[in-house]
């Protein structure tokens, strides 16, 4: 009660107009964005790449892992150095933990990695196992909509909407990614 009552009684200058939003580390609406961004970052990278005449799934499923670390790392600096307030000696400290937070955009391309690194080890080829990433990655897209609706209040049959929507836009993505390759 104190505390509330010291901050309701201080001058607005001193409560500062520009406090920090933060999202908890996690949250369900960064698990699903991160979800599905990285389905969609693992499926492109699939597509630029040339496994039919220089198949080597190892290093694919190696690059495609760091591409999503650079990528989260990015995300998390960008937020950091974004966040009014912050003393530039935190950066560092900001930039870890909110690389912690992009546990799901990292998470969600290892199906994609694994898929390749199955191909390094057994008979399925390289390509077989683009192709077989690219129909996962689409279910699962398909799904992250469908969890989506569900969680925001829609009827099935909208939610399944809604899955097929963030498909095509999946999809569209990868288009004008092996359009511009």
């Amino acid at each position: 009660m104190l505390g509330y009552q010291a901050v309701a009684a201080a001058p607005r200058r001193a409560r500062g107009r520009h406090r920090a939003r933060t999202v908890p580390l996690g949250g369900r609406r960064n698990r699903q964005a991160g979800g599905v961004y990285g389905t969609i970052l693992a499926s492109a990278l699939l597509i630029v790449m040339d496994t039919r005449l220089d198949p080597h799934p190892v290093d694919d499923a190696l690059w495609i892992v760091m591409t999503a670390l650079a990528a989260a790392a990015m995300h998390a600096h960008v937020h950091s150095v974004g966040t009014p307030g912050r003393p530039p000696r935190r950066v560092l400290y900001d930039l870890v933990t909110g690389l912690a937070g992009e546990w799901p955009l990292l998470a969600s391309v290892l199906p994609t990695a694994a898929l390749l690194l199955l191909a390094a080890g057994t008979p399925l080829t390289a390509y077989t196992a683009v192709y077989a990433a690219l129909v996962v990655n689409a279910a699962r897209l398909l799904g992250w909509g469908v969890l989506t609706g569900r969680r925001g209040g829609r009827s099935w049959p909208a939610a399944f909407l809604a899955g097929t929507g963030e498909v095509a836009i999946g999809v569209g993505i990868i288009a004008v990614t092996a359009a511009v390759k």
